[in-house]
């Protein structure tokens, strides 16, 4: 072997392992794009369980009672339309993965199905609560991402 093939070989192993650095980085980074949104999604369940904390357990769960005229969970209660209202609106801008926007749909469903919700909503001047409005409407809100650019972005 002379010269001209181990320069061959060390410039064949040098790409190989750029190419394999060079995954290995875009690896790492799409684990700390999932990982923030995992701590911004975290900021949202610090948001919900702060709000449930301040309801009754009849609040919670919908049973007419005494704690309706209560002004501290009247209070509570449009906290949580606004906490589903800053959810729907992260969904769409392609802030929250999908796993969690399962999560949070199930609870906004729930949400809306309330009376009492749907009068705060309706209530509220019409530029309050659109994202919520909206999904009312037509049922599905539709993400910034989609496809690919939803996976590149850890969605």
């Amino acid at each position: 072997m002379d010269i001209r093939d181990f320069i061959n070989w060390v410039t064949a192993i040098g790409g190989i392992v750029v190419i394999v650095g060079g995954i290995f980085a875009v690896f790492q980074l799409w684990l700390m794009t999932r990982q923030g949104h995992r701590q911004f999604e975290h900021l949202y369940s610090q948001r919900y369980w702060a709000i449930m904390d301040r309801l009754s357990v009849e609040a919670q769960l919908g049973t007419r009672g005494p704690w309706h005229r209560r002004r501290s969970e009247q209070e509570a209660l449009f906290a949580y339309v606004q906490l589903c209202e800053d959810e729907a609106d992260m969904y769409e801008q392609g802030r929250v993965t999908r796993a969690t926007w399962t999560i949070w749909k199930s609870g906004i469903d729930s949400m809306l199905s309330s009376p009492r919700v749907a009068h705060i909503i309706d209530s509220a001047p019409p530029t309050r609560f659109d994202t919520l409005r909206r999904y009312r409407a037509e049922g599905e809100l539709r993400p910034k991402y989609a496809g690919i650019q939803a996976l590149i972005r850890g969605l």
